[in-house]
């Protein structure tokens, strides 16, 4: 069974500020991905995520966090096949997913974005690493 837990969210305010700032950025639709790799504390390979949805594009909070909702559950669901295929390293990959489009979409496209971010990741890690 897939869950989400604790040790997977990104909470530290620093390595947000990291990733905003020094991090790499890719963009599958609807999502902004910015990411790096760290030397991993938790063992083989650590995969943490969080997610924002701009304040500026959706005014009520019912909104932002009914797309949040949708954007964790297609990571949950999406996320042990990226795992899988990563298993090699032993690194810690952060993860700041960013919603974009000013409406709100359904969950097929955003779990469509996420598989689709997810292959793009899997492109550019490689060349980061070795």
């Amino acid at each position: 069974m897939s869950k989400f837990p604790k040790q997977e969210r990104l909470n530290s305010r620093k390595r947000i500020g990291f990733l905003v700032t020094q991090g790499h950025s890719l963009y599958a639709y609807p999502f902004r991905i910015l990411w790096c790799l760290s030397d991993s504390p938790y063992g083989p390979f650590h995969l943490e995520a969080a997610f924002s949805v701009p304040k500026r594009k959706h005014k009520k909070a019912t909104g932002r966090n009914r797309i949040k909702r949708k954007m964790r559950e297609a990571f949950r669901l999406n996320k042990e096949a990226f795992r899988g295929n990563c298993s090699g390293r032993i690194q810690t990959l952060s993860l700041l997913v960013v919603y974009t489009p000013k409406k709100e979409l359904d969950y097929h496209t955003m779990e469509k974005g996420m598989q689709e971010a997810f292959r793009l990741l899997e492109n550019q890690l490689p060349a980061q690493t070795q």
